[in-house]
Order: structure tokens, then sequence, then C-alpha cells
């Protein structure tokens, strides 16, 4: 790391350990989940590191599948994006890399311009899970996406929220016997999305209780550095702004979950 790389590092860890000794002061509402799956829906490689990485961090990583419905083609770095994806998640987040799915489908190609084919989406989404589902039928199944507003307002972020709604919906017979639970990871304005380790001060004081999913659901991260490596794996998306975004962005340390309902 260069110096000023390094400083950046250690400032922003050093405020998100302060915010997190402060957050751990008051009831905890935080949970590290151990005997559930978590199967996380994205659009692009780096999507896991940018927005979800607190909920990433929350699972036993033998108990995490990631569903990318595309390989970020957007520039012709397919198959680099691919291959940062699962040296991401392997190396930085401990996840096997069987459990990583990335799809190259001419209806899901990576663009602000490309609609994406919902029904394909639906589709794809509950053949994995029917898969990981089955494969572990013991297991509750949380599946987590983009909400309706894609975070960013993302295009490919939004079809992908609206192609699990659809999943749901389009499949509710196939995934009755199935323990599986949707929840969407919640947009904020753009004030409260770059208040940084902030955020890890503005949980709610409300416990979590693993009975009751129709409420909002909280996973904190303090660990920036964790963070700061993932996106890092991203060398080719590692540019000047998206180094700040990880360092302010609130979804760098804290992710709101909402029941997803179709």
């Amino acid at each position: 790391m260069e110096l000023l790389e390094i400083l950046v590092v250690v400032s922003v860890s050093l405020a998100s350990i302060v915010a997190w000794r402060v957050l751990m002061s008051k009831p905890s509402s935080e949970v590290v989940v151990q005997d559930s799956i978590l199967f996380l829906v994205i659009a692009h490689p780096d999507d896991e590191s940018m927005f979800f990485a607190p909920t990433l961090s929350s699972f036993d990583p033998s108990n995490v599948f990631v569903l990318c419905l595309s390989n970020g083609n957007f520039d012709g770095l397919g198959k680099v994006r691919d291959q940062e994806l699962r040296t991401c998640l392997t190396e930085v987040f401990q996840i096997p890399e069987s459990n990583i799915n990335v799809v190259d489908d001419h209806r899901l190609q990576d663009g602000k311009d490309n609609d994406w084919d919902t029904d394909r989406i639906a589709t794809l989404v509950f053949e994995k899970v029917m898969e990981v589902g089955n494969s572990n039928p013991e297991k509750p199944v949380f599946l987590v996406t983009f909400d309706e507003h894609g975070v960013s307002y993302h295009p490919n972020h939004i079809d992908t929220s609206k192609g699990v709604a659809r999943m749901f919906s389009k499949f509710k017979i196939q995934l009755y016997d199935l323990k599986l639970s949707g929840f969407q990871l919640k947009s904020v304005s753009f004030l409260e999305k770059f208040i940084g380790p902030l955020a890890l001060l503005t949980r709610p004081d409300t416990p979590f209780d693993a009975h009751d999913l129709d409420t909002e659901i909280l996973f904190a991260n303090a660990n920036f550095g964790k963070v700061y490596m993932a996106m890092k794996s991203h060398a080719s998306q590692f540019v000047w702004y998206r180094r700040l975004f990880i360092c302010f962005s609130r979804y760098t340390f804290v992710n709101n979950l909402m029941p997803l309902l179709p």
C-alpha cells in the first residue's frame, strides 16, 4: 500500500472501532448466524464488497452462497471480473468456490442501458435456490438482494430486485416446502448513504428475533480493513471514487435488510 492509502485505512478503521465500542455499550441487535444459509443475489462482481459486506460477514462462510447475475462485461472484462469476484469471496470472505455462481447470459448483460429479463432472473434464482435448499433441508435459507431502488438506482440492480420478487410469486407453490425468507437491502438518501462509520451508531435498540422475520434485520461490520481488501480484490474496478465510496458509505459498516414482499 502507498502511505496515503495506509493512512486512510488506519483512520477509517479507528473511527469504526470507536463507533463499534459505543454501539456495543447499547443493547445488541446483531447476530452472527451459524445455523442458517445466506443466499445472496447480486447483479455484478464487486456488488458484494460495495454493498453487502456486513451481511456476508455475519454468516458462517461455509453456509454462504452467491449468485451473480452477470460477469460485469460492460468494458469487455467479463472473464477478469468473474475471477476477481471468485478471488474476493474465497480469499477475503473464505467462502467455498463451489458456492459461487456467475451467470453469463445474453439477456443479462452489464450496462445501464440494458433491460434485464426479469422472468429469466426468476428462473435462474429459483433453480439455484431450490438446489441449495434441497441440499440443506434442515437449514433456513435467507435470500438477500437489492430493494426496488437498487441502492444506487442502477437499472441492473433494480431488475435484480424485480426478478427475485418475480420468483417468489411465479414459483410460490414450488417454494412452499422450502424454509426460505426473502430480504432486500434498504436504500437510503444521499446524506444517509455517506455517513461512514457513524452508521454503526444508527442501529435500532430492538433485539434480533430469528422467529420474527417480518421486521427489519440489521447486520453490522466494524472490520473496515476486510472490506477494503475485498474491494481491492477487484483490481480492474479499484479506481479512486470506489475507494472513497467504501470509506464513507454506510454499506461498508451497516446493512439494513427489509422483508421482501412480492
